[in-house]
């Protein structure tokens, strides 16, 4: 009688074995997956509710003016000036905001994307 132990058993692979690699690439793709979806979902959130809670209607005191250069690195370019009224930040093309000093009482209409009208009252 031969012994299973005497000749050249190879051991053979069980059939419930887990495959790692597969489990981990697919958790990897998963992962990757949901990322994509949820950036892209809060990047079109965001934009409605931002465009709405956006709209102006500020009246009081300038409290802060700071400007800033679009190309920031040479100091040239369009000019944008940002104010700070009634703690909204607001953000004013150069014309509209270059003869604005801090203390002024003005009335601010519009939105994010365009204000339709700025009245220095003092």
């Amino acid at each position: 009688m031969i012994s299973p132990t005497s000749h050249n058993h190879v051991p053979q692979k069980p059939s419930h074995a887990v495959n790692y690699k597969k489990i981990l690439t697919y958790t990897l793709i998963s992962i990757m997956g949901l990322t994509l979806i949820t950036t892209i979902f809060l990047f079109f959130y965001n934009e409605n509710v931002e465009f709405e809670a956006s709209k102006y209607d500020v009246n009081g005191n300038v409290t802060s003016i700071s400007k800033e250069y679009e190309n920031k690195t040479l100091n040239k370019g369009m000019v944008n000036y940002y104010i700070v009224v009634n703690a909204q930040t607001i953000k004013l093309p150069y014309s509209w905001g270059k003869d604005l000093e801090i203390g002024q009482y003005v009335q601010i209409q519009g939105n994010k994307n365009e204000l339709t009208s700025l009245k220095i009252v003092n």
